[in-house]
């Protein structure tokens, strides 16, 4: 499948269908999705997102960006957590990489990103064979 679904959710999370094949492919495709994410999250304070990042270098940082401006846009607009304490978050970037140096956050300006941040250092294969 290569959509949003079109109601946003599917149990308590949304669901993006091969984003970085519709994400180099068609740049509407991202913005369709991150409206639609920010409209549900909006309604529904119990839905929550992961952002699933696997094996995105460092030479060309599109693919990297994409997903900490977005958390970025989250954080921004009161969608990042569910508690102002900031100790319950509803968004969350998952990067998957077998480079410790490549598994974390690299630009500054979203440094304050990092409690939203989970860092896998392994390899696509085993982290997603390990999910549930």
């Amino acid at each position: 499948m290569d959509r949003l679904e079109e109601d946003g959710t599917n149990g308590g999370h949304f669901f993006l269908y091969n984003v970085i094949r519709s994400a180099c492919g068609s740049p509407f495709f991202v913005d369709k999705f991150k409206r639609a994410a920010k409209k549900h999250m909006s309604k529904d304070k119990s839905l929550k997102l992961c952002i699933l990042e696997i094996g995105c270098g460092d030479r060309v940082p599109t693919m990297r960006s994409l997903g900490e401006d977005f958390l970025a846009q989250l954080w921004g607009c009161g969608l990042a957590f569910s508690d102002l304490e900031q100790k319950d978050p509803r968004a969350v970037l998952v990067r998957v990489n077998p480079d410790p140096k490549l598994a974390g956050i690299v630009r500054n300006s979203v440094r304050h990103l990092e409690p939203l941040l989970i860092s896998l250092q392994t390899s696509a294969k085993e982290a997603l064979c390990s999910l549930k």
